[in-house]
């Protein structure tokens, strides 16, 4: 798929433009992944080309089923697309592809390179899911005849792991995440043996500093962030 954005790239005018920027955006291409970004009289076109383009190869071709989109657009009352909301909304444009329906992301999220997509671009129903497991795993963890030093490294080396995928490619408010971490303090001060009132900040000083040097999930969080930033773009 790394020679369409070329050809779609010979139709210059297609894409969508940013207000008061020069900058137009027609697609993301990554590996055999590819999105089309556009107006909804250019994305047609734009499905016109890539189409020629698999036609042109005689060896890659569309998978209708595994294709989705989503158009936005202000409604007035006398439009009759099926719409999700009033007034501003996500709605099925009936886009095709080799003559097959492009399904439209609605109610279901689609996941897209290891990323849960709504049609209203929320987050709130993935961080509720990452929330749940991660309080699953550290009650599972609580429930296990282990010592609180054995707890407290399935914390670092196990749970964590769950966390960075999700902690890198969505974008979570460290507030949102404070509120999981406090979760996790509980536990691990109960698997040390600290009370209640204890100041946090020895769960997570380095021991050179007399802490137990775990990690917090904001600054996990953080340092997902910086590098999805360092990331180049697709």
């Amino acid at each position: 798929m790394c020679f369409i954005p070329n050809f779609i790239r010979h139709r210059l005018i297609l894409g969508y433009s940013f207000k008061d920027l020069a900058v137009m955006v027609s697609h993301k291409a990554f590996a055999d992944d590819l999105t089309l970004i556009g107006n909804l009289n250019q994305v047609e076109p734009q499905i016109v080309r890539v189409e020629s383009y698999l036609s042109w190869t005689r060896t890659m071709r569309a998978k209708p089923s595994k294709c989705r989109h989503v158009a936005y657009i202000k409604f007035l009352p006398r439009d009759s697309y099926v719409r999700l909301n009033k007034g501003y909304s996500a709605f099925d444009a009936k886009l095709t592809i080799k003559g097959e329906p492009i399904t439209f992301i609605g109610a279901d999220r689609f996941k897209f390179l290891g990323r849960k997509l709504s049609y209203n671009l929320s987050e709130s129903t993935t961080f509720e899911e990452i929330s749940k497991d991660f309080s699953n795993n550290m009650d599972l963890i609580d429930k296990q005849p282990l010592n609180g030093f054995m707890k407290m490294w399935l914390y670092q080396h196990y749970v964590l792991s769950f966390l960075t995928w999700p902690f890198m490619v969505y974008d979570f408010s460290v507030t949102a995440v404070s509120n999981l971490e406090a979760i996790a303090n509980r536990f691990l001060k109960s698997w040390c043996g600290l009370s209640l009132p204890t100041t946090v900040s020895i769960l997570y000083r380095s021991q050179k500093n007399k802490g137990l040097e775990l990690t917090p999930l904001t600054l996990l969080l953080k340092k997902m962030q910086v590098i999805k930033s360092d990331l180049p773009e697709l």
